[in-house]
């Protein structure tokens, strides 16, 4: 079975700021539309897990010399969002119908909700401090927005109709 991948329109808006699609365009105008919504950061590089590195020995003619071999490759995510709302840190990707179903997305998701689970945990107190969101372009005026809790296990979902 081969892999399905998607092709990348780029979404250039009427004052001249590039996004990667024109969902997230919407979705940026009702966030900044909304009083509850503040700081609004697009396209920060989080990192869900870094490289693990392994120092080998190699046998030179007079020494040793110790090399670092990379033994599992680290994986960064970008969301499109990172914004305040309520006082909670809402880490939030824009999604199509379609692009919400492929593999490669959930795998990433999967990877930021368990790190946002962690922190949530160790830094306070299971509190939802920090939530991952789905904002699902269904329509031309309908959003389904999934918000993440802490539990990782389950999920709110919310018809959102601007």
């Amino acid at each position: 079975m081969s892999a399905v991948r998607v092709v990348q329109h780029k979404y250039t808006s009427k004052d001249g700021t590039e996004y990667d699609s024109k969902e997230e365009y919407l979705y940026h105008q009702i966030l900044l539309a909304d009083k509850r919504v503040s700081c609004i950061h697009r396209q920060v590089k989080l990192s869900i897990f870094k490289s693990i590195y392994m120092i080998v020995p190699k046998q030179l003619k007079t020494k040793v010399r110790y090399d670092k071999r990379l033994m599992v490759s680290g994986h960064s995510y970008k969301p499109d969002f990172i914004f305040w709302e309520d006082g909670k840190l809402i880490v939030c990707d824009v999604k199509s119908k379609y692009t919400h179903s492929l593999r490669e997305f959930r795998i990433t998701a999967k990877g930021c909700i368990n790190k946002i689970v962690a922190h949530n945990k160790k830094r306070h107190n299971g509190e939802p401090f920090v939530v991952f969101r789905e904002a699902i372009h269904i329509k031309k005026n309908e959003w389904k927005i999934i918000d993440y809790p802490p539990d990782g296990n389950s999920y709110c979902e919310i018809e959102f109709h601007p």
